[in-house]
Order: C-alpha cells, then structure tokens, then sequence
C-alpha cells in the first residue's frame, strides 16, 4: 500500500491486485457513498492539491498502465480516462469554490496540463450538462 499517495493509494492497490487476480468480478451495484465532513481525510487533503488533485492522476495513469488493452480498444481508453479526470477536476473546483476560490486556480493550474485541451473542454461540458439536466452532486447540505 504506497503511503506517498495517501489520497489515491487504494485506487493503485485495487489496480494491482485486480492485474495479479486470475478472475474478476463486475459488481453494478454502488459499493459505497463518499461523505465529506470537517474531519474527513478528503476535506484534510483539500489543502494538498497533490494528494487531492495529481496523485488520483498518476492512479489514473498507473491503472491505464496496467490494462491489456490493445489498438482503437486501448486508444478509446485513454480518451476517457483523460476526459473523466478534466471532469472530476471540475468537480473539486465546484467542491471547494466557496471555501477556498484561490484552491480553484490551483486545481486548474496543476490538472489542466496533465490533458489536451480538447479532453479538458469535454470534462467541463460534461459536468455542466450533468449539472443542468441531474442537479449538481454539490448540495450543499450533505457535505457539511
């Protein structure tokens, strides 16, 4: 378990355990919810915008990394992988504006160069379309 990544060292983990496993399983059902609250690990990570923000992307890239994916397949992969993380950026930007608007200038100088800009563009319109028509996953009760 990496302890330099203390944000995301479960995403590396489960990554390598699923490659060394003989069988995986699909399970479409929600495992869990993430809460945030004052003491929560994520709002302390907040501060830290390469535990919050850079180490979910270098999860991301070790993952991808780890796929035996090949061609059109593997090239599809990386599209969305790049896409999801400009989306998920958004989204911490969202999280945080009220709190910490300077965090919001922070997360989007460290991510934005991590994806073209294209994959950027389609994060954001993603996340305001998602926004407009489902409501944001911002509201505001639920975090405090």
């Amino acid at each position: 378990f990496r302890t330099d990544m203390p944000h995301a060292a479960d995403c590396v983990f489960y990554s390598d355990l699923a490659k060394v496993c003989e069988q995986r399983v699909a399970v479409p059902e929600v495992l869990l919810q993430i809460r945030r609250h004052p003491f929560s690990m994520t709002k302390r990570n907040e501060e830290n915008i390469q535990s919050w923000v850079l180490d979910e992307w270098e999860a991301i890239q070790h993952a991808f990394g780890l796929m035996q994916q090949q061609g059109l397949t593997r090239w599809l992969r990386q599209q969305k992988l790049r896409c999801m993380f400009a989306a998920r950026s958004r989204v911490k930007m969202q999280q945080i504006a009220d709190e910490k608007p300077d965090h919001v200038q922070r997360i989007y100088e460290s991510a934005r160069p991590k994806v073209p800009w294209l994959h950027w563009q389609l994060g954001m319109v993603t996340v305001f379309f998602r926004d407009l028509f489902f409501g944001s996953s911002l509201n505001k009760e639920q975090w405090q």
